[in-house]
């Protein structure tokens, strides 16, 4: 069905959250928001660093002020995905605060906070991902705003909401 306009428009997002591997760092990848007619779909790349890391492919869909993804990982059988965001369907904002989700094949959950910025159309989908890894609180790619919040993800002790202890008992 479909699943109404979108306050992210279509283009290309940094994906920031916390690095439940390394202590004190901020985890970039890219999303790509592809939105036409109601329906929506999306790719996100991030970076090892990060939980189960790869690329997400799957679904937007948007509900009074709160805007779900929902796919699964490529390169992870039965390994899903859910990343919920506040939206206050303001055509000016610029970031968004949210919860990602995965879901191992063992069915363990791992949860983070995240932040989303818009950074430009579809060309800019390239660099985004070059850029992707971790970030530190002094990297110049983070603007003053993003910069704040990504400092207060990263030393948020409950930034990673669900530990990773259950990814690092399936990984070995």
């Amino acid at each position: 069905e479909k699943g109404g306009n979108l306050s992210l428009n279509s283009g290309v997002y940094a994906v920031y959250a916390p690095s439940s591997l390394l202590d004190g760092k901020v985890i970039r990848g890219a999303l790509s928001i592809a939105s036409k007619k109601g329906v929506a779909a999306f790719s996100m790349i991030m970076p090892a660093d990060w939980q189960l890391g790869g690329r997400i492919d799957g679904i937007a869909l948007q509900e009074k002020l709160r805007i779900s993804l929902i796919g699964h990982w490529q390169d992870w059988a039965r390994a899903m995905f859910a990343l919920y965001l506040n939206a206050d369907n303001s055509v000016n904002q610029k970031a968004w605060h949210g919860v990602a989700l995965s879901f191992l094949p063992t069915g363990a959950p791992i949860a983070s906070k995240v932040i989303v910025e818009h950074v430009g159309p579809g060309s800019a989908l390239r660099e985004t991902i070059e850029n992707s890894g971790v970030v530190t609180l002094d990297d110049d790619r983070l603007t003053p705003a993003i910069k704040a919040s990504v400092m207060d993800l990263s030393n948020d002790k409950a930034a990673t909401l669900i530990s990773s202890d259950a990814l690092k008992a399936w990984r070995t």
